[in-house]
């Protein structure tokens, strides 16, 4: 993981004693948008993807992770309540899960990971909210057109041609 490539090995010890080893089946939902954020994941085998929904209903993909990569961090790191983003799996993926309780005890022991990630955390946060916005921006016009063009078709249809 690149995040801790160059950490200590006492670090790299704790966080794994600290994971909870979890199996989740293909296709299936790890957390969606507005669920409660407990903790965050770390990807041992399979794939997951991420998705920002929109409030039209629509959704945009927004990243593709796989073995060695994590997500979840940045509702726990922003201490928000619930989640901003969806994540489900694309295969069957062997995960580690970390709660928000122990990452908060790593991260005082090591003051110098949190930095790192809260600035990880800052990038990744910014890219879900243009997607988000440019998704939503998308859905009005499409929205906009479908109402005009239905209403372009209305005229037409009861437009008698003499």
């Amino acid at each position: 993981m690149p995040l801790f490539k160059d950490t200590s090995i006492q670090f790299r010890n704790m966080l794994a004693l600290s994971l909870e080893p979890i199996h989740v089946a293909a296709n299936t939902w790890i957390f969606k948008e507005g669920d409660d954020a407990f903790d965050m994941y770390f990807i041992v085998k399979g794939k997951v993807e991420i998705i920002v929904p929109s409030k039209m209903g629509g959704e945009s993909h927004v990243d593709d992770l796989e073995m060695g990569d994590y997500f979840g961090d940045v509702s726990l790191l922003r201490e928000a309540q619930t989640r901003n983003v969806s994540a489900r799996t694309k295969t069957n993926a062997d995960l580690g899960r970390l709660s928000k309780r122990k990452l908060k005890q790593l991260l005082i022991k090591f003051p110098e990971i949190d930095e790192n990630m809260k600035k990880i955390m800052a990038e990744k946060w910014r890219r879900s909210m243009q997607i988000s916005q440019s998704l939503e921006a998308n859905e009005k016009q499409e929205h906009a057109t479908k109402k005009k063009s239905g209403s372009i078709f209305s005229l037409l249809k009861n437009h008698k041609v003499e």
